[in-house]
């Protein structure tokens, strides 16, 4: 497990890639206590003082938290998602080890509203199909998803959407991939509906997301979707 002095990475980086790998693999479990500096600093053959920096960049990074007189503790591992691409949940999930599962909350039709009409070019008076999904990471509630389609994907309304990802079911079985077309993000508090599906307190802040879409074979305007966020449980990136 000793690190490479002749790479040209420098050895604190390379222990910050361990101790991360470490902690993804479930060797270092979510608030566990890592071993202490002296241990690090014997198991991987580098110094205190490269130890001590790997741990100031990984309780920077919100990986460990560094308890005074108590040692390093591993944090609440948080989900990350790259705004900039339109990848699934389910994919964000799996790709750091956890086991994505969504609970459908409501699946029909609703009045579009001026955000709707707008940004999927609709007409006055339309309609749209509504699938509202409470998503789960290990069992955990992380967010309120609610997508909203033209009424042209009316074929949702047949598809049992729990525990699947929407977007792997969209490509995977009707051939239809989306690009992001605009997306914005804005700090809400939880209502006491939300509160109660994310089991967290009411005015809990939450991150809000809404994005749209439009699909990459025909540019015809495709969802608009609206994300209610537990930022405790979850990194985004750009």
């Amino acid at each position: 497990m000793k690190l490479n002095e002749q790479d040209a990475l420098p050895l604190y980086k390379q222990l910050v890639q361990a101790v991360s790998e470490g902690i993804r693999k479930g060797q270092y479990p979510e608030g566990s206590r890592l071993p202490s500096e002296q241990e690090l600093s014997e198991l991987y053959g580098v110094s205190r003082i490269t130890v001590r920096a790997a741990l100031k960049e990984l309780a920077a990074d919100g990986l460990v938290v560094r308890r005074q007189g108590k040692g390093t503790y591993v944090g609440r591992v948080k989900l990350r998602r790259d705004l900039a691409m339109a990848t699934s949940f389910s994919d964000a999930c799996r790709e750091q080890g956890r086991v994505p599962g969504a609970k459908m909350l409501y699946a029909g039709y609703e009045n579009a509203t001026e955000a709707d009409i707008r940004d999927m070019q609709l007409e006055e008076g339309a309609r749209v199909v509504c699938l509202r999904r409470l998503r789960y990471a290990d069992g955990v509630p992380i967010s309120v998803e609610e997508d909203r389609f033209p009424e042209r994907y009316n074929f949702l309304l047949d598809e049992d959407l729990t525990d699947r990802s929407l977007l792997e079911t969209l490509e995977t079985k009707y051939g239809i991939k989306f690009y992001v077309t605009h997306r914005t993000i804005e700090l809400v508090y939880a209502s006491h509906s939300t509160a109660r599906l994310l089991n967290c307190s009411v005015k809990t802040p939450l991150m809000y997301i809404v994005s749209t879409g439009c699909e990459i074979a025909t540019d015809l305007p495709g969802p608009r979707s609206l994300q209610y966020i537990l930022g405790e449980n979850f990194k985004l990136y750009i």
